[in-house]
């Protein structure tokens, strides 16, 4: 079964070794004192492997198992434990007694070692001298925002400085990463492994590296790293936008509660008044309203909390235009300088060109119209239209950048979280038909039968 020999009875287990005793009408106690190692046991193995027709293994048969693990089992990226588990059955299926497990061991490591090698020489080959350079300066700025180290760092807390960060570090990857044909599969799992023995390196190991093997160790962790800073960075955006809304709509809140006295009941308010003007409708509205009301001061009450609550959205607008021109617009330049979106909906084309239209005009200074080709539908909402769209002191209409780029940003939100809209380089908001099966135009029906669990 193991296409070896064992090495004393302890590897055996009690119900193997019972059985056969039965078998030979022997006691198991017997095979305590086997003399594995002697001549009787040499003796022995040899008959053995006649009968079952094995042999033993000669050079030639290891250089065979060493190149057969080396291009079949090393790309699989299988833990040593389970290498182990296929090399004795190349042994078993070829008929041949394998060795001793250390020499398995041996032999393990140095095919994978070399395999690996191989695979860090191919990517270091795109490495030219300039980019090379670039990444040991990296390496050299151990503290700073884009070294080695820093490019490690999780994004942080949702504010501006992290996401200002998180944007630099993330220009830097998709400067220096290498091209796709260069790198394996992201996917593969040695290039998971590699990627995971990089990340785990200090700057000192990995300057302890020839140029070759560090280079090409630092292009994969950059290739991964692209994806997870886009996720981050995402996420970051999201939260802001999030953040600065919650933020503005709290804080009008909690100033209307005070400024404004809550009248509870006014549906039977109003019908007290209808039966009392109903009853006396040539009455006097003092002698009539007011006492079913409760008082001039109720009614009073209830229009200014209506005025109150009628422009409770432009307040929170106002607060919110406010705390994003003086703090967070710095954001949106850095964010899309390095991000770039994509849907493969129509209908949410519309986002996607306002976001172009504000990554183009970004700088610009004079008067934008509506007639400039601004995208409006599907991007800024009909109760902001009129913020969005003013009149200047000619009456004629013009686009408020400021109330454009947050409407534009929230609607960039909320299509980034149901992935609506999708960016390029991400791993978590990365093209939705990219986790699909390979098969599923061909198993449409099973897919869906399968998703509802029949």
């Amino acid at each position: 079964m193991t296409g070896r020999f064992g090495r004393d009875a302890g590897e055996f287990p009690d119900t193997v070794v019972t059985y056969l005793a039965e078998q030979i009408g022997a006691s198991p106690a017997v095979l305590e004192g086997y003399d594995w190692l002697g001549r009787s046991g040499r003796r022995h193995r040899a008959d053995i492997l006649d009968h079952l027709g094995f042999r033993r293994a000669r050079r030639q048969d290891m250089q065979a198992a060493a190149a057969w693990t080396g291009s079949e089992l090393c790309q699989l990226g299988l833990p040593a434990s389970g290498m182990m588990d296929r090399l004795l059955g190349w042994f078993v299926a070829h008929r041949i007694a394998a060795p001793e497990e250390e020499a398995l061991t041996a032999l393990i490591t140095t095919a994978r070692r070399g395999f690996e090698d191989q695979v860090l020489e191919k990517i270091a080959s795109f490495v030219s001298s300039e980019h090379g350079e670039r990444l040991d300066a990296s390496l050299a700025d151990e503290d700073g925002v884009t070294g080695f180290s820093g490019l490690k760092a999780d994004p942080g807390q949702p504010n501006i400085d992290n996401i200002l960060i998180a944007a630099r570090r993330l220009a830097f990857v998709k400067q220096h990463v290498l091209p796709l044909e260069a790198l394996p599969d992201l996917g593969d799992p040695i290039a998971r492994i590699l990627r995971r023995r990089a990340i785990n390196e200090t700057v000192w190991t990995m300057r302890r590296h020839p140029d070759g093997r560090r280079y090409a160790l630092f292009g994969l962790f950059l290739a991964h790293r692209e994806r997870e800073l886009t996720d981050g960075l995402i996420d970051l955006l999201i939260e802001i936008v999030h953040t600065i809304g919650s933020r503005a709509r709290n804080r009008v809140l909690k100033a209307f509660v005070t400024e404004v006295e809550r009248v509870h009941g006014k549906e039977g308010l109003l019908v007290r008044i209808a039966e009392a003007a109903c009853l006396q409708p040539e009455g006097m509205v003092c002698d009539v309203v007011f006492p079913a009301a409760g008082g001039a001061d109720v009614l009073a009450a209830i229009v200014r909390e209506h005025k109150a609550s009628d422009g409770f959205e432009r307040r929170v607008h106002r607060v919110l235009r406010v705390s994003y021109l003086r703090h967070y617009r710095r954001m949106l330049p850095a964010v899309l300088g390095v991000l770039e979106f994509r849907s493969n909906n129509l209908v949410h084309r519309l986002v996607l060109d306002a976001v172009d239209w504000l990554r183009r005009t970004s700088g610009s200074r004079r008067v934008l119209r509506p007639e400039d080709g601004v995208p409006l539908d599907g991007v800024v909402p009909p109760k902001w239209r009129d913020l969005v769209v003013e009149k200047d002191d000619d009456g004629r209409p013009r686009i408020n950048r400021i109330n454009y780029e947050i409407c534009v940003l929230t609607a960039l939100r909320e299509r980034l979280r149901c992935k609506e809209i999708l960016v390029v380089g991400a791993g978590r908001y990365r093209n939705p038909d990219d986790d699909l099966p390979r098969d599923f135009e061909t198993r449409r029906a099973d897919c869906y039968l399968l998703r509802q669990g029949r």
